[in-house]
């Protein structure tokens, strides 16, 4: 195995990528693992960056991301994440027909872990 100072950097990045995936993939072993598939994990990934750059977003605003999926698709991924106590919907105080896509204390552990991995994968390959 190579020594990880002497690597170029194109190398530290593939070491540093594959690091994160190995201890991403650990979250399965977890007390309460969280088990998403492609299209669910893509739809969490473009709902934590709306949430870090606005409080609330709706269904619409949700169904209507960057992850590449139909609508009718995101609609399904977005009813199976609140199934699995990823987010919950909000009533808007005044407009019955409006309800934002929060996310829940499993969604902040989910994600924390998340950067937990990348914080570690970066350490290893620094």
């Amino acid at each position: 195995m190579l020594r990880v100072a002497a690597m170029n950097v194109k190398d530290k990045l593939v070491l540093t990528y594959a690091r994160f995936l190995h201890l991403a993939w650990a979250i399965e072993k977890l007390p309460d693992p969280v088990s998403l598939n492609p299209a669910e994990e893509r739809m969490l990934q473009c709902l934590a960056v709306a949430w870090s750059a606005a409080d609330n977003i709706t269904v619409l605003e949700a169904m209507g991301l960057k992850h590449g999926l139909s609508q009718s698709t995101a609609h399904r991924r977005l009813t199976s994440l609140r199934k699995k106590g990823l987010l919950v919907l909000k009533q808007h105080d005044k407009d019955a027909r409006v309800r934002f896509v929060m996310q829940t204390e499993r969604t902040e552990q989910y994600l924390a872990h998340m950067g937990r991995c990348v914080i570690e994968a970066s350490k290893a390959a620094a």
